[in-house]
């Protein structure tokens, strides 16, 4: 087997708005990859089938570990990530605030290991294939089965605004165009 790396999104449409993409990390012959995370937005859940991770961003395969399952959050730093031995991991990226739409009641301020977002049996089917149109399906269902409507989230659409209008931002428009009051929206932000 080859070293294999492919990005796919979504395709049902609700688990889409809060997921950006999802990833396939195969490495089977890896000894040691070392690699830069740089700050951003988005946050992560990703899904290893044998590993350890002893300390944050030192992830161990370990050929009888239980799959480790790791909630990446915002941060402010350079996250430095070194994988050694195999490495097999499934990765869903979540639009702003996204992750909170499947997992409502769970605190994402800071990284989560071996949570378990996924159960034993959804795990293996996710491990059991490098099919991306597979993979999609299976994330898919089992990402909309956890999902729980949450009100309208002001802040995530701020921030998404602010984005598409980086260059020419305004708080006023950006109150005009979320049909909010500048001074509410003050208020809330």
């Amino acid at each position: 087997m080859s070293t294999t790396f492919k990005t796919f999104r979504p395709a049902d449409p609700t688990v889409a708005r809060y997921v950006d993409y999802y990833y396939l990390d195969r490495k089977p012959v890896n000894e040691v990859t070392t690699f830069e995370c740089f700050p951003h937005y988005n946050t992560t859940i990703s899904l290893y089938a044998s590993h350890r991770m002893p300390g944050v961003g030192q992830i161990v395969y370990d050929a009888v570990a239980p799959p480790l399952q790791v909630f990446t959050p915002l941060r402010d730093d350079v996250l430095r990530v070194t994988q050694t031995g195999p490495v097999h991991r499934v990765v869903i990226v979540f639009c702003i605030l996204g992750v909170q739409q499947f997992w409502p009641d769970l605190s994402f301020t800071d990284y989560l290991i071996g949570h378990p977002f996924f159960s034993e049996k959804e795990l293996c089917q996710l491990f059991a294939t490098d099919d991306t149109e597979l993979l999609t399906q299976c994330l898919d269902g089992h990402l909309k089965a956890r999902y729980r409507p949450r009100a309208s989230n002001l802040v995530a659409s701020a921030v998404s605004y602010v984005f598409a209008h980086s260059g020419d931002f305004s708080v006023t428009r950006m109150a005009e165009s979320m049909q909010l009051s500048r001074r509410h929206l003050h208020r809330v932000l």
